[in-house]
């Protein structure tokens, strides 16, 4: 395992705290160990341990916490389908997630079977991103773990929040049983290439 140095509590003269660890160097999904709880290698900082940010400075120029804060980024308007664009069924669209009109994430907690539970963890998180947003999510339980980033990822067919993975690990979030079909019709295993040109989450 990469040593990792200490986190640092104040930023040097002309540059801020990582946005993305707060100064603390490491990876947020696997801390810096490298690899996940299942003993996967982590596919955030492939394997490195480093925040994927900051590279492990721990700091970055002043300023950029303001030019990729996440209500900026939020607040940008969507703008209409053009043609040449398509879109991809969203799924994981909860209330807690900022979803207004979509159900609760309560409702569907610890309803998903266990069977293929751990290749529905890794499909999810192995898709690519769709929409990047640096903003991080914690659990909407117990309002402290970090659940995932405002990001979304998509197989060319879905798109779903980044931090559907964990709430689907770690509370056994039920899914649409259409979605469930769908991995299972792909073996559990993210389709390769995706042609992400003009697709959006619908």
């Amino acid at each position: 395992m990469t040593e990792q140095p200490e986190p640092i509590p104040t930023p040097e003269p002309g540059y801020e705290l990582c946005y993305e660890c707060d100064g603390k160097r490491r990876c947020w999904l696997c801390s810096g160990d490298q690899v996940l709880a299942s003993g996967d290698r982590c596919g955030e900082c492939t394997g490195r341990g480093w925040c994927i940010v900051c590279g492990g400075a721990g700091e970055l120029v002043a300023g950029a916490r303001a030019r990729y804060a996440p209500s900026s980024l939020e607040s940008t308007p969507v703008a209409p389908l053009t043609p040449g664009q398509r879109t991809a069924s969203t799924v994981g669209g909860f209330r807690e997630l900022g979803y207004d009109d979509g159900p609760a994430l309560a409702a569907v907690r610890g309803k998903r079977p266990a069977a293929h539970q751990a290749e529905v963890v890794a499909y999810l998180r192995a898709a690519p991103l769709l929409v990047t947003s640096p903003g991080l999510v914690k659990d909407a339980f117990d309002g402290k773990t970090l659940a995932g980033k405002r990001s979304m990822r998509t197989d060319g067919v879905y798109a779903w929040p980044d931090s559907l993975a964990y709430y689907v690990e770690r509370h056994q979030v039920e899914l649409p049983a259409a979605f469930e079909a769908h991995m299972a019709q792909n073996h559990w295993r993210v389709p390769v290439p995706i042609d992400l040109t003009g697709l959006r989450p619908g």
